[in-house]
């Protein structure tokens, strides 16, 4: 189901009557007739992460920017952050770039899956250690994966989880999260 989930993501991009097609239509016609009066913001939370990767890398291509691209504790893949997002962002088709994710020790108590799978670790945990194929594979939402590089990166902004700015305990709590949507908006 998780394979099929992401090839469905990667699809809304490619496929011809996909929603997306429809969307970069739109887009590409109004920037035409409006000039060049558009900001275009993305905002991804989990598996979101992994459809704006394609999203992303598809407008970038034909010489959109964003204005800033925000991940909350996204279910992406490193590798395919690398391979689609992150060449744009180092060119500054992505001018600002906000990641949100949960301390390490906050995933390994989000008790999330456990009514429902008996899993006492976060969803990211469980796509890292069983989704991706039975070993650990690095997810862009763990603090520990998180490339410390990008960090780095002027127009990166980390927000670990919980404190201050993203106050969130669990992997499904940043949406609810009053402090980190102040934060998400703040960086529109």
């Amino acid at each position: 189901l998780w394979g099929e989930m992401k090839q469905n993501a990667q699809a809304l991009s490619n496929e011809p009557d996909s929603g997306l097609k429809l969307l970069f239509k739109h887009l590409n016609d109004s920037k035409t007739a409006n000039g060049a009066g558009f900001r275009l913001h993305l905002v991804g939370h989990s598996a979101g992460s992994i459809v704006h990767a394609y999203l992303i890398d598809r407008l970038a291509a034909q010489e959109w920017e964003f204005e800033s691209v925000s991940f909350m504790a996204p279910a992406l893949r490193v590798d395919t952050f690398d391979e689609r997002v992150r060449p744009w962002v180092e060119s500054r088709h992505v001018k600002r770039l906000r990641e949100f994710h949960l301390t390490d020790s906050a995933e390994k108590q989000d008790p999330t899956c456990r009514p429902i799978l008996g899993y006492g670790r976060s969803l990211l945990y469980l796509v890292s250690h069983s989704f991706e194929g039975g070993r650990e594979v690095p997810i862009l939402g763990m603090e520990k994966h998180f490339p410390a590089d990008l960090a780095r990166l002027r127009s990166v902004k980390v927000f670990t989880a919980p404190g201050d700015q993203t106050a969130s305990t669990t992997h499904g709590g940043f949406d609810d999260d009053g402090a980190t949507m102040a934060n998400v908006i703040a960086g529109m």
